[in-house]
């Protein structure tokens, strides 16, 4: 079965220095945006693989996740080369939050950025993001330039 669900998230650019607690749990991802309206993601995380469908918007749009087989998600990955992105993804406890933070790879290895999803706008528009291992960043949430999809195909 598939269900959609609304993902809302912001977006972080990360300017300057930072320091990852110790002990995160550290994820390798490889993904790509096979289509951008609406976007199509193939992504792999461990072990894990998925085909995703994202609707329109900035921090609140809906999704529809689909797992694959090794099988399946293989016989996509190989009609995406040139629009592929790695990173490594660390996943940092914050208060009610996990911080989903990416040290991206390859062509995008000086991007560093992270992000935290929330139950509702509110929760979203309220979010502090008061992080003492991070000496700065910009919130990113609403800036093309910084969505994967573009990423991907254009760089930094």
């Amino acid at each position: 079965m598939i269900d959609a669900t609304k993902e809302i998230e912001r977006k972080f650019l990360v300017t300057g220095d930072y320091k990852l607690p110790l002990g995160v749990e550290k994820k390798t991802i490889d993904q790509v945006d096979i289509s951008l309206d609406p976007v199509v993601r193939l992504r792999k995380d461990g072990w894990k693989y998925e085909l995703t469908i994202k609707g329109k918007g900035h921090i609140s749009k809906t999704e529809v996740e689909k797992e694959l087989t090794k099988k399946e998600f293989d016989a996509l990955w190989v009609l995406t080369e040139g629009k592929r992105l790695e990173k490594n993804r660390f996943l940092v406890p914050f208060g009610d939050y996990t911080i989903e933070f990416d040290v991206f790879k390859g062509h995008l290895e000086d991007l560093v950025m992270f992000e935290v999803e929330f139950k509702t706008l509110e929760e979203a528009d309220n979010f502090n993001p008061n992080i003492d291992w991070i000496t700065s960043f910009e919130d990113v949430s609403e800036d093309m330039k910084y969505k994967n999809n573009n990423l991907a195909v254009n760089g930094i």
